[in-house]
Protein backbone atom coordinates (compact mmCIF):
# COMPACT_ATOMS: atom_id res chain seq x y z
CA UNK A 1 0.00 0.00 0.00
CA UNK A 2 1.23 3.47 -0.84
CA UNK A 3 0.19 6.75 0.71
CA UNK A 4 0.29 10.13 -0.93
CA UNK A 5 -0.13 13.19 1.29
CA UNK A 6 -1.45 15.77 -1.04
CA UNK A 7 -2.38 19.00 0.59
CA UNK A 8 -2.43 20.84 3.88
CA UNK A 9 -5.56 22.94 4.29
CA UNK A 10 -5.96 25.92 6.58
CA UNK A 11 -9.57 26.85 7.23
CA UNK A 12 -9.86 30.61 6.85
CA UNK A 13 -13.07 30.65 8.91
CA UNK A 14 -11.43 31.06 12.28
CA UNK A 15 -14.75 31.68 14.06
CA UNK A 16 -16.19 28.29 13.10
CA UNK A 17 -14.50 25.04 14.12
CA UNK A 18 -15.81 22.06 12.23
CA UNK A 19 -15.62 18.52 13.57
CA UNK A 20 -13.43 15.97 11.83
CA UNK A 21 -16.04 13.66 10.27
CA UNK A 22 -14.41 10.44 8.99
CA UNK A 23 -14.59 10.71 5.20
CA UNK A 24 -13.67 8.05 2.63
CA UNK A 25 -14.30 7.99 -1.12
CA UNK A 26 -13.24 4.48 -2.12
CA UNK A 27 -13.08 4.28 -5.90
CA UNK A 28 -11.93 1.49 -8.24
CA UNK A 29 -10.87 2.25 -11.80
CA UNK A 30 -11.27 -0.94 -13.86
CA UNK A 31 -9.88 -0.90 -17.40
CA UNK A 32 -12.32 0.95 -19.67
CA UNK A 33 -14.36 2.34 -16.77
CA UNK A 34 -14.82 5.83 -15.43
CA UNK A 35 -14.66 4.60 -11.83
CA UNK A 36 -16.95 2.57 -9.59
CA UNK A 37 -17.58 2.48 -5.86
CA UNK A 38 -15.14 0.16 -4.11
CA UNK A 39 -16.61 -0.59 -0.70
CA UNK A 40 -18.25 1.58 1.90
CA UNK A 41 -18.38 5.31 1.16
CA UNK A 42 -18.23 7.47 4.32
CA UNK A 43 -19.53 11.05 4.45
CA UNK A 44 -19.83 11.08 0.66
CA UNK A 45 -22.98 12.60 -0.79
CA UNK A 46 -21.85 12.49 -4.42
CA UNK A 47 -18.76 11.89 -6.53
CA UNK A 48 -18.13 12.17 -10.24
CA UNK A 49 -15.21 11.43 -12.54
CA UNK A 50 -14.46 13.03 -15.89
CA UNK A 51 -11.70 11.77 -18.19
CA UNK A 52 -10.28 13.93 -20.93
CA UNK A 53 -7.90 12.93 -23.67
CA UNK A 54 -7.52 12.16 -27.31
CA UNK A 55 -8.30 9.24 -29.57
CA UNK A 56 -5.09 7.54 -30.63
CA UNK A 57 -4.58 4.63 -33.01
CA UNK A 58 -7.24 2.16 -31.87
CA UNK A 59 -7.79 3.52 -28.36
CA UNK A 60 -8.53 6.49 -26.14
CA UNK A 61 -5.44 8.09 -24.59
CA UNK A 62 -6.10 9.75 -21.22
CA UNK A 63 -4.58 13.13 -20.54
CA UNK A 64 -6.40 14.12 -17.34
CA UNK A 65 -8.78 12.57 -14.85
CA UNK A 66 -10.93 14.95 -12.76
CA UNK A 67 -12.52 13.75 -9.52
CA UNK A 68 -15.19 15.84 -7.79
CA UNK A 69 -16.29 14.75 -4.31
CA UNK A 70 -19.11 16.41 -2.32
CA UNK A 71 -19.32 15.55 1.37
CA UNK A 72 -22.58 14.71 3.15
CA UNK A 73 -21.66 16.71 6.25
CA UNK A 74 -19.23 19.61 6.52
CA UNK A 75 -15.94 18.39 7.94
CA UNK A 76 -12.55 19.78 8.78
CA UNK A 77 -9.96 18.65 6.27
CA UNK A 78 -6.53 19.33 7.75
CA UNK A 79 -4.95 17.09 5.09
CA UNK A 80 -6.09 15.08 2.11
CA UNK A 81 -4.69 11.55 1.97
CA UNK A 82 -4.84 9.38 -1.11
CA UNK A 83 -4.18 5.72 -0.37
CA UNK A 84 -3.39 3.49 -3.31
CA UNK A 85 -4.56 -0.09 -2.75
CA UNK A 86 -4.23 -1.42 -6.30
CA UNK A 87 -2.29 -0.68 -9.43
CA UNK A 88 0.19 -3.51 -9.67
CA UNK A 89 3.07 -1.55 -8.17
CA UNK A 90 2.67 1.42 -10.52
CA UNK A 91 2.68 4.89 -9.06
CA UNK A 92 -0.45 6.96 -9.47
CA UNK A 93 -0.16 9.81 -11.98
CA UNK A 94 0.91 13.24 -10.77
CA UNK A 95 -2.01 15.25 -9.39
CA UNK A 96 -3.05 18.64 -8.05
CA UNK A 97 -5.76 19.67 -5.62
CA UNK A 98 -7.98 22.16 -7.46
CA UNK A 99 -10.25 22.79 -4.45
CA UNK A 100 -10.51 21.49 -0.90
CA UNK A 101 -12.85 22.86 1.74
CA UNK A 102 -15.39 21.63 4.29
CA UNK A 103 -17.86 20.49 1.57
CA UNK A 104 -15.94 19.74 -1.64
CA UNK A 105 -12.74 18.17 -2.92
CA UNK A 106 -11.63 18.50 -6.55
CA UNK A 107 -8.56 16.58 -7.68
CA UNK A 108 -6.90 16.60 -11.11
CA UNK A 109 -4.76 13.59 -12.07
CA UNK A 110 -2.47 14.00 -15.08
CA UNK A 111 -2.98 10.59 -16.62
CA UNK A 112 -5.18 7.53 -16.52
CA UNK A 113 -6.23 5.86 -13.29
CA UNK A 114 -7.16 2.59 -15.04
CA UNK A 115 -6.25 -0.36 -12.86
CA UNK A 116 -5.99 1.64 -9.63
CA UNK A 117 -8.03 1.42 -6.42
CA UNK A 118 -7.96 4.62 -4.38
CA UNK A 119 -9.18 5.67 -0.95
CA UNK A 120 -9.44 9.47 -0.78
CA UNK A 121 -9.81 10.46 2.86
CA UNK A 122 -9.14 12.88 5.70
CA UNK A 123 -7.95 10.01 7.93
CA UNK A 124 -4.28 9.13 8.27
CA UNK A 125 -3.57 5.41 8.63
Amino acid sequence: MRIWVAFTFTNERQSETLPLVPTHARIRFPEGSNGVANGKQENIWFWNIINTGAVGPGKFVFERTYILIIFSKPTSFPQLFIYQTGGGGREIPRFDIAQLDERIAEIVFYGSLSGFDLDITNQQR
